[in-house]
């Protein structure tokens, strides 16, 4: 039975699809320790269990570095040992924010296990980009109608929002904008994402400049309201697509067209609410490109206490905010700065060294310089936003960039392995 082209099983598929990565995507509570994202893990564990998705995995893993990539998830475990061996005996208090061993499993299963759900899941990263950025999409509206409606914006703060409540006021000013949860630097490192995928495909050829353009603006205006340290990396992403397209003068054209076309949107939708509110948004994403402010959130992060090197160092606390046993003051939101104090030195080394070593088990052709290039500069921003949070444990731009990698495999091995 068909409706036009379309089966009704792939109809139920994408659905399923759908809601799978979008309860992944934006974790939310169910009951008890039981989590959308939770739930949606065991379910691509018992789907890799699949005949289909083990024989995908095999060929997957027969062209991976696999050396290479068995050691770095070795070394992910033995970070998780040094938490494990910080855990005995620490008296914990309320005050204090600690690094748990599990953040390491939850790493490995979020990131490694879910990246290879969606490699078995999606013939080709075309298929997979359509379903993620239609949710990227979703979202994109909820955050749209939420600056405009006073009424739909507390809604879905006071229902899908489920950290403390010091975004209320901002919320209700309208001056910090959500959608489902998503909220803040790490939201908008999520539709962030979207972009990634979106630049990956028009350099591929994959998808028609205008659906790339109208696309782009869509969730990079979203992103805005949202947090700004997604916007700007779309910006910076839009950037590196010029220089690595093959053909400038379109890709020029694209940048022109996106910014005017992103800023008639803005304007638009800032149009339809208080003036001051629309001014503070604006001051506030617009601090990068202001003289006097564009170094405020660095210098911040300078001025937060960090523990000076010393002996419990060495292999750290598992304190990530608040007071060690030695009596340090750990201040900083930095991700190097809270795995430092976690767990010391050493396993700041080898943690780092492990994530960079599983995208360095991903085998890449040496011919292949544009996308050998725009692949490295992802895991740079990985590297480089991580000065900021520990956005690795966020888990989702860790997941997306990995899922670009792996499809490299499929793509460079001219079949499909689905």
């Amino acid at each position: 039975m068909t409706i036009g082209k379309m089966n009704i099983t792939s109809i139920v598929k994408n659905v399923y699809n759908f809601v799978l990565l979008f309860f992944y995507v934006f974790e939310m509570p169910i009951v008890g320790i039981i989590t959308t994202r939770r739930l949606a893990i065991f379910l691509m564990c018992v789907a890799l269990m699949g005949h289909r998705h083990r024989y995908t995995l095999k060929l997957l893993w027969n062209n991976l570095y696999r050396t290479r990539f068995i050691f770095s998830v070795i070394g992910l475990l033995f970070c998780m040992i040094i938490s494990m061996i910080n855990n005995i005996g620490l008296i914990k208090n309320s005050s204090t924010v600690y690094f748990e061993p599990i953040y390491i499993i939850y790493l490995l299963l979020y990131v490694i296990i879910a990246a290879f759900y969606v490699i078995t899941e999606f013939k080709t990263i075309e298929e997979f980009s359509k379903l993620y950025i239609s949710i990227m999409i979703f979202q994109s509206i909820i955050v749209y109608i939420s600056v405009v409606n006073y009424t739909f914006r507390m809604y879905i703060y006071n229902h899908f929002y489920f950290d403390d409540d010091r975004f209320a006021t901002s919320v209700e000013w309208g001056t910090r904008i959500m959608g489902v949860n998503l909220y803040a630097s790490t939201g908008s490192l999520i539709l962030f994402t979207a972009c990634i995928l979106l630049v990956y495909l028009i350099l591929q050829k994959k998808i028609s400049n205008y659906l790339f353009t109208f696309l782009y603006i869509v969730i990079m205006g979203a992103t805005l309201f949202v947090g700004r340290t997604g916007f700007y990396l779309e910006i910076v992403t839009l950037i590196a697509y010029i220089f690595l397209s093959k053909r400038l003068s379109k890709s020029i054209f694209n940048l022109i067209l996106i910014t005017i076309l992103s800023v008639l949107v803005v304007r638009y939708v800032l149009s339809n609410i208080n003036t001051t509110i629309a001014e503070m948004i604006l001051n506030w994403a617009g601090e990068l490109f202001n003289a006097n402010t564009r170094y405020n959130t660095l210098s911040i992060l300078r001025a937060m206490e960090i523990p000076k090197f010393s002996s419990e160092m060495i292999f750290g606390t598992n304190v990530t905010l608040g007071r060690t046993p030695g009596g340090a003051y750990m201040g900083s939101d930095s991700g190097y700065a809270k795995i430092y104090c976690a767990i010391g030195i050493i396993g700041l080394v080898i943690y780092y060294m492990s994530i960079l070593g599983v995208y360095r088990s991903i085998p890449m052709k040496k011919q292949d310089i544009k996308n050998r290039i725009y692949l490295i500069l992802l895991v740079f921003i990985a590297f480089l936003i991580e000065y900021k949070e520990p956005y690795f444990l966020r888990y989702i731009y860790a997941w997306a960039v990995l899922i670009i990698y792996l499809y490299r495999i499929k793509e460079n091995k001219n079949s499909e392995i689905g």
